[in-house]
């Protein structure tokens, strides 16, 4: 990696330094992560040794970063929240804030089609809250699933933030809240931006309208309703980014059919392989335990789930195959 290429970093980690401190704030209060999917997508997960990251434009989350956006435009204008922190970035260079702002504006249909998201909550096992009737019913396949419990220490978190995969714990806030912590955002990119050169600021003036792109993103798809609250997710997002010289997970974007048609997807390896660092995952090592939901046969499900566990090289000592405790019977499929 070249001098160029590591500055080029360093900035980018410094423009965005309110995700990190985000990051770090909610990490220290994290005991467990769990994902709730269908029999037929942790079949595919164990077969194929990929989680896959779905397309943002195929899931509801896009209507959140509209939403999100939308709160961010409302907050700016004179007199609103975000309003005094935007204005001390405008302040720094004029120029630069307006080709911010522009790509702030033509961003929505490149997120789209560019954003990649994986979702999981926050759990305590030991409590058994990984066994949740709300979270089977919208996301375990009405019951008729599993639950996917993993060590934080050993996924995607092992390496903090990263220019690549990004840990979005979700804040659920009103409105209000949602313009203060916009606002927190703003200042903090004022300032960052104020600390560099002239010379950095012409130089790497891409990567800097580009980071003000992503801050706004960031805040946008970390932004849920207090309804959801329960939920307590954690997304982990990955982008395209054509400015950073990071590439190394654009060979793992695949084609698939959905009943949507075709999509594209991140497909991550699983495979523990040491040359697939940072983000090399040992899917056998990573996952601790596996709950069948409350389905109509929950005995054939377990039965069903072992073998399929035994046969992609799981060692059953290792890690926990349990039912749901909730006392409800999904619909048949």
């Amino acid at each position: 990696m070249n001098d160029n290429v590591n500055q080029l970093e360093r900035i980018w980690l410094h423009l965005m330094e309110p995700v990190q401190e985000t990051y770090t704030t909610r990490r220290p209060n994290l005991s467990a992560l769990v994902h709730y999917t269908s029999f037929e997508g942790f079949q595919g997960i164990v077969e194929s040794n990929q989680f896959w990251f779905s397309p943002v434009s195929a899931m509801n989350d896009i209507e959140e970063v509209r939403r999100g956006k939308k709160f961010i435009v409302e907050n700016a204008a004179a007199g609103r929240k975000a309003a005094s922190s935007l204005f001390a970035i405008q302040q720094v260079d004029s120029e630069l804030w307006q080709a911010m702002t522009s790509e702030f504006d033509a961003r929505l249909d490149w997120d789209a089609k560019n954003t990649f998201i994986s979702c999981w909550s926050e759990c305590h096992p030991e409590f058994g809250t990984h066994d949740d009737l709300t979270m089977w019913r919208g996301y375990g396949n009405d019951g008729n699933g599993v639950a996917i419990v993993v060590n934080p220490d050993m996924f995607l978190l092992n390496q903090g933030y990263a220019a690549e995969v990004i840990a979005c714990p979700v804040s659920y806030e009103s409105e209000d809240q949602f313009a203060a912590r916009a606002a927190n955002f703003f200042r903090a990119f004022a300032v960052n931006l104020l600390s560099l050169t002239d010379e950095e600021r012409n130089t790497f003036r891409a990567l800097i309208i580009h980071a003000f792109a992503e801050l706004c993103f960031y805040l946008a798809i970390s932004h849920k309703h207090t309804g959801f609250e329960r939920e307590k997710e954690w997304r982990f997002v990955w982008r395209r980014n054509p400015v950073l010289e990071f590439d190394d997970l654009e060979q793992y974007v695949l084609t698939q059919s959905s009943p949507r048609g075709m999509v594209e997807r991140l497909c991550l390896p699983l495979s523990g392989t040491p040359d697939f660092a940072p983000t090399s995952l040992d899917l056998r090592a990573l996952i601790s335990r596996v709950m069948v939901g409350p389905a109509f046969d929950m005995g054939s499900s377990e039965r069903a789930l072992i073998n399929l566990l035994k046969r992609n090289g799981f060692d059953l000592t290792k890690m926990f195959v349990e039912r749901s405790a909730i006392p409800y019977r999904a619909r048949a499929l």
